[in-house]
């Protein structure tokens, strides 16, 4: 519920302010029903009638004005109270992120080891990127004229693994242990010493 304002009020005041017309107006109706009104003495007349019915008056009054203001406060739009706070939802990725196909994408400016990496996607709640076939044109649009890094890399019984534990093909070359990208070598995945500081491409799934 809401509560009385003064622009509910303001009838009231105004209404008060004609009291003694509308006493008046009374008074000499009584006195047209009765047949006895003196029209010389209606000053007088009016007073003592007004005088004697302070009580009827008042509670009159105070009657047409309690009507006034309920009726002016349901006129009155009142607040929703049903209504929900509107709370913004955080970012599905971060800022410094892009999102594909509900994946987020950190493509680093600053190069590291293949270990060193994989130790900052980690730091972000992600890992090295396992691409997809279905990524290949969006990773490249991103990846530039740079190598980088991703989540493959041969294993101690030397089997070529993803970062996840599926088995991949060996990539291209005899370089080393570590596999990034390269859009001058057709985007696919060629070796290279793990130690080499290249860019990296960080991935994770949104849920």
């Amino acid at each position: 519920m809401g509560s009385i304002t003064p622009t509910v009020l303001f009838p009231c005041f105004s209404f008060f302010k004609v009291l003694p017309n509308c006493c008046v107006k009374i008074f000499f109706s009584a006195g047209k029903r009765k047949g006895r009104l003196d029209f010389n003495a209606r000053g007088t007349r009016a007073q003592r009638w007004i005088s004697q019915n302070k009580v009827l008056c008042v509670s009159l009054c105070i009657n047409i004005c309690f009507i006034i203001s309920t009726v002016a406060y349901f006129a009155s739009p009142q607040p929703n109270n049903n209504e929900q706070p509107c709370i913004s939802s955080p970012p599905l990725c971060p800022d410094d992120s892009h999102m594909h196909r509900k994946r987020c994408y950190y493509f680093s400016e600053e190069e590291y080891n293949w270990t060193s990496s994989e130790k900052f996607c980690s730091s972000r709640n992600s890992s090295l990127a396992k691409i997809e076939i279905d990524e290949q044109d969006f990773v490249e649009r991103n990846i530039q004229n740079y190598p980088f890094w991703v989540g493959l890399y041969k294993s101690i019984d030397q089997q070529w693994k993803w970062i996840d534990g599926e088995n991949a093909r060996k990539p291209a070359g005899d370089g080393g242990d570590c596999a990034y990208l390269h859009v001058f070598k057709k985007m696919e995945a060629n070796s290279g010493r793990c130690s080499t500081p290249h860019r990296f491409i960080c991935k994770s799934e949104i849920h």
